[in-house]
């Protein structure tokens, strides 16, 4: 970013802080937010009808994995599945791939559910908050009244249609995820690791 604006990497640093603070407190609250009101979850339950023909989906929930330099502190918690340090970052999308929530904070050994339980998503869908919708998670989420998964073995025709449909609305998370990861290639491992403490990276 030095180099394309003309400014000196140490310039570049000093103020990298202050864009960030205005970046969370101010944009992302602008426009990423979850639509717990009825009239504000309506409007997504119609997208995900008219996209994919899933009625009552008040948003899709995935988690990614974004790689960084081990830290010094807990180093082993940010050890994932895949054996490479990073953080667990939860995203909930609409049907038009419009970012809902993300949940940056949590290393990369946690867990997909005990994000989303722990959330504050999670904690108000939990209170009730989910009005009549669900959102929309794979297998690794436990089923609950207002969050809907896969039939773990589908045996009946309905059960694999339902599946079928639940899959094909629910990759709308995953293309988000992708294009976020394509858009800042450093959010994806072929861009590399971060080389922030993970504080920073949250």
């Amino acid at each position: 970013m030095s180099d394309r604006s003309g400014m000196s990497q140490p310039s570049l640093s000093r103020i990298l802080p202050q864009v960030i603070e205005a970046i969370l407190h101010v944009l992302s609250r602008r426009y990423i937010s979850y639509p717990f009101t009825a009239d504000e979850q309506a409007r997504v339950k119609a997208e995900f009808v008219r996209s994919f023909n899933f009625p009552g989906v008040i948003g899709a929930v995935d988690c990614t994995h974004i790689a960084l330099r081990a830290p010094s502190v807990d180093e082993h918690a940010y050890v994932n599945r895949k054996n490479f340090h990073s953080l667990n970052v939860q995203i909930i999308c609409d049907a038009r791939m419009q970012l809902l929530n993300v949940c940056s904070k949590w290393p990369g050994s946690t867990h997909d559910s005990f994000i989303l339980r722990h959330s504050r998503v999670g904690l108000r869908l939990e209170a009730g908050e989910s009005g009549d919708g669900w959102l929309l998670g794979d297998r690794g989420y436990p089923l609950k009244t207002w969050l809907l998964t896969p039939f773990a073995d589908p045996r009946t025709a309905e059960e694999l249609r339902y599946n079928l449909a639940h899959g094909r609305t629910r990759s709308v998370v995953e293309r988000t995820i992708g294009l976020l990861k394509g858009r800042w290639r450093c959010l994806d491992a072929s861009g590399g690791k971060l080389l922030y403490k993970p504080e920073k990276i949250t």
